[in-house]
């Protein structure tokens, strides 16, 4: 019998691990990830810069270069601020935006069409767009980035206003074990 996992997961004491929910049924798909000694987290944020804005009526596009291997297993959105037209700040809200990631080397995209921003972040209970009610939300199973390991992300704003806005995806990335000879060529 293997032994539990002891991880972030395992201590959030907001997680109803109801056999039959969503969350510990995808949380159950990673669990050979969980155990994995040879791989390390990474997460990417789009865009890097949280002053970078996405346009009105426009697709902002940002491709990560992730290792080769990366199983891509979890992500968050939220929206920072937005100004109108006239550079006053307005109200957002993380419907305004659509939210895609396709695996360059695939073509395939993680969602079947683009995603409504508010899907992809966390509770946001008492507000217009609910949210997701989980943090972070779980891919069904971790999705392996394959060489050259390049994620394509378009994020869309809907409206007439300039929205700022972050969207983290969560990897997971193989440690590549560095062998005595390359580390000291002259001593070998």
């Amino acid at each position: 019998m293997l032994k539990q996992v002891v991880d972030a997961f395992t201590y959030n004491a907001a997680l109803q691990l109801l056999p039959c929910r969503y969350f510990p049924q995808a949380l159950g798909q990673m669990d050979i990830l969980r155990r994995a000694v040879n791989h390390r987290a990474r997460w990417y944020v789009v865009p890097d810069d949280q002053g970078e804005p996405v346009n009105p009526f426009d697709t902002f596009f940002y491709q990560i270069a992730a290792a080769d291997g990366a199983y891509l297993w979890g992500y968050n959105f939220h929206t920072i601020s937005a100004t109108s037209p006239d550079q006053t700040p307005v109200a957002t809200q993380s419907s305004d935006l659509l939210v895609q990631v396709v695996d360059s080397c695939t073509g395939v995209p993680l969602f079947q069409d683009y995603c409504i921003g508010s899907a992809a972040q966390v509770n946001s209970q008492g507000t217009a767009d609910y949210g997701s009610r989980m943090s972070p939300v779980l891919l069904t199973q971790p999705r392996l980035i394959l060489d050259p390991a390049l994620v394509n992300v378009y994020i869309s704003n809907r409206t007439a206003n300039t929205i700022y806005c972050q969207l983290l995806l969560m990897f997971t990335e193989p440690c590549l074990l560095v062998e005595e000879k390359a580390k000291c060529p002259d001593l070998c």
